[in-house]
């Protein structure tokens, strides 16, 4: 629907879109449309799951791509594991995910970090065969 609506809204520059999509100004159009049908229908909040791991988010992530990616704590550790798990040194990581090295070692340490560090490795090399 964004894309439709910044199509219409008729600005081909595509040097400040957001998520390389559309505008601030059509988002924020979209954004309040989805609200009044929510309203309308009464549908239920959303129940956003904390684990969840956007996939493409963490490969853009990995690839420096980091202009429109924010990741959330999830995405985040999977991006580390990736990258780890790639044989990429911890100054590499850092740059690459432009984080700081407390917080790589963070998730690559020990504890319950250091084990979600460990299973997101072999989802990874799952996920990749």
């Amino acid at each position: 629907m964004v894309a439709r609506l910044h199509r219409a809204h008729g600005d081909a520059s595509t040097t400040r879109n957001i998520g390389m999509v559309a505008c601030a100004q059509c988002w924020e159009q979209a954004i309040r449309a989805d609200e009044r049908l929510a309203v309308e229908f009464e549908l239920p909040a959303l129940d956003i799951d904390p684990d969840y791991v956007d996939t493409v988010a963490v490969e853009r992530a990995c690839k420096s791509d980091t202009s429109a990616v924010r990741l959330t704590p999830a995405e985040r550790r999977t991006a580390v594991a990736k990258l780890t798990a790639q044989g990429l040194t911890l100054n590499q990581i850092c740059r690459r995910l432009r984080i700081a090295s407390r917080d790589v070692r963070s998730i690559q340490g020990g504890g319950r970090s250091g084990q979600s560090l460990r299973l997101a490795i072999r989802h990874s090399k799952a996920v990749a065969r």
